[in-house]
C-alpha cells in the first residue's frame, strides 16, 4: 500500500472490531451496524476514499474514510491506535503514511512558494525597457520568462487537477505505464529533456506586455497552487498521473516538484539576461 494517501479514518465497533455502520455508508444508506463488510461488498466499498485493508484477524475487516485531511483524525483512527495489538500498531500506520504524505504535498507547496518569491525579489524593481531587453532577438526577454512561468505553472495544476478529477470518475488521464515511478524531476528532466529544449506549444509567450503585468499575473499563481492539495483528497497522489508534453507521465507529486524546479530555472536564465552587455542600467 503506498504511503500517499491523503485521507483515511476508521469507523470501529465499541468492542474494537472495524464495522460499517449506517452513518459511514455513502448518501446514509442502511445496513445492519452490527455486521462486518462482507466480501460480495468489497469492491463497493474498496472504491470509497480510502481503502486499507485491516489485518485484525478477520479478512472481511476494513479501514474506510476520510478525516485525515488537514491532520483532523476526528479521534476515531488516533482512538484505534491507542487499541490493542495488532489492531492499534495497524491504525498506527495508517496515521504515519497520512501524515507523511501531507507533509510531502505540503513540503512541495512551500519548496515552489520560495521559488516564486526568489524570483519576485529578483525582477520585482525591473523598469518595463529592462523587461523587454533581448540579448538576442531569438532569445525571450525577461518579461517573455515570465510569462512562460505564469502559462506553464497554470497548466501543470490544471493537467493535476484534471487527472485528479478523472480518478473520482474512474476516467485516468493515463492508464499506461509509469514509466518515472519515484524519480526526482532532476532526474526525468535530465532524460528526457533537449539540451535547449524548446517550451511545448501551449507556454510559448505570444502575448507580450510590459513585465510588470506578467509580475502580478504570476503571484495570481499562488492560491491556484494552494488550491491544489485539497483535490488531491482521498486519492493516492502517486496514482494522479498525467503526461508532459516532452517527458511523458508524471505523477500529482512530479508536477508539484516540477513547479519549484522550473521557477528556480527560468530565474537562472533571467540572470543571464540581466549580465549581459548592453542592458539597460
Amino acid at each position: 500500500m503506498s504511503r500517499c494517501c491523503l485521507q483515511t479514518s476508521l469507523w470501529a465497533s465499541k468492542e474494537g472490531r472495524s464495522r460499517v455502520t449506517d452513518s459511514a455508508r455513502p448518501g446514509g444508506a442502511r445496513r445492519r451496524s452490527a455486521g462486518l463488510v462482507g466480501s460480495s461488498e468489497r469492491a463497493h466499498w474498496m472504491s470509497f476514499l480510502a481503502y486499507v485493508p485491516l489485518h485484525s484477524g478477520n479478512a472481511d475487516s476494513w479501514i474506510l474514510g476520510s478525516r485525515c485531511a488537514n491532520g483532523d483524525f476526528s479521534g476515531e483512527l488516533q482512538h484505534a491506535a491507542d487499541r490493542s495489538q495488532p489492531f492499534g500498531s495497524f491504525a498506527k500506520a495508517a496515521i504515519e503514511r497520512c501524515e507523511e504524505t501531507m507533509q510531502d504535498i505540503a513540503q512541495l507547496i512551500v519548496a515552489a512558494t520560495a521559488a516564486r518569491t526568489r524570483l519576485l525579489d529578483r525582477v520585482r524593481d525591473l523598469s518595463t525597457a529592462q523587461g523587454a531587453f533581448k540579448t538576442d532577438p531569438a532569445e525571450w526577454s525577461i518579461a517573455e520568462n515570465v510569462e512562460h512561468l505564469v502559462l506553464a505553472e497554470q497548466g501543470s495544476i490544471n493537467r493535476v487537477w484534471a487527472a485528479a478529477e478523472g480518478v473520482r470518475q474512474g476516467q485516468r488521464v493515463w492508464a499506461g505505464e509509469p514509466v518515472h515511478r519515484g524519480k526526482s524531476i532532476e532526474q526525468i528532466v535530465g532524460e528526457t529533456w533537449a539540451p535547449r529544449q524548446q517550451a511545448p506549444d501551449i507556454a510559448t509567450p505570444r502575448r507580450r506586455g510590459p513585465l510588470a503585468y506578467w509580475l502580478v499575473a504570476i503571484r495570481c499563481n499562488q492560491p491556484l497552487l494552494e488550491a491544489l492539495p485539497a483535490t488531491l483528497t482521498g486519492l493516492d497522489p502517486a496514482d494522479v498521473i498525467t503526461p508532459h508534453p516532452v517527458s511523458g507521465p508524471w505523477d500529482a507529486c512530479q508536477w508539484l516538484a516540477f513547479v519549484q524546479f522550473h521557477l528556480d530555472l527560468h530565474r537562472q536564465q533571467i540572470e543571464g539576461v540581466m549580465r549581459a552587455s548592453g542592458f539597460p542600467r
